[in-house]
């Protein structure tokens, strides 16, 4: 029989706001979400890189969990109808979900990126797993983040499973949509 109440835990953890310039002593918090192995003694730590947290519920064995606040995330409405009305009525929420974004993130903007994400991993890692290699399991943009992180890192990595983008059109393409 599962258990349905698997212990879980959230917690903030703060990261250097640039990597490249140790002066700045700027940071920004992560949010983390643990949930312990049913199973005791626990293999290791495996990190998933998710922004749906039903995803990561059903990833994980159906449970409910905390309900971290998560402030990546958004939602574009598509309607049925004419397709120039859906397409102007999502260019409008994108448009505005850009500037929201932007006023919200224009002083930590210049620090952000796929290689400062890799990076915080890492920290995350000598900061709570035992014996600092990373367990990892991508998806979507995970996948490049997992390709980043082990081009970055590779003597940091235990295990890596990339399940989704192929990661060298997202960095080349001309324009990407997730």
């Amino acid at each position: 029989m599962v258990n349905t109440t698997l212990p879980s835990e959230c917690a903030n953890f703060a990261v250097p706001l640039d990597y490249t310039t140790p002066s700045n002593k700027g940071t920004i918090m992560l949010q983390i979400i643990r949930i312990k192995a049913q199973v005791q003694p626990a293999k290791g730590t495996i990190f998933l890189a998710l922004k749906d947290q039903d995803l990561m519920g059903e990833l994980l064995w159906s449970q409910k969990h905390p309900r971290c606040k998560l402030t990546y995330s958004f939602y574009i409405p598509f309607t049925q109808g004419e397709f120039e009305h859906t397409i102007a009525i999502m260019w409008k929420q994108a448009t505005t979900n850009a500037e929201v974004c932007y006023e919200a993130h224009k002083k930590t903007q210049p620090g952000l990126g796929t290689a400062s994400v890799a990076r915080d991993l890492i920290s995350v890692i000598d900061a709570f797993v035992e014996d600092g290699m990373l367990r990892y399991w991508g998806f979507s943009y995970g996948t490049t983040l997992g390709a980043t992180v082990a081009s970055m890192f590779l003597d940091r990595i235990d295990k890596l499973v990339m399940d989704g983008e192929n990661p060298h059109e997202y960095y080349h393409a001309a324009a990407y949509v997730l």
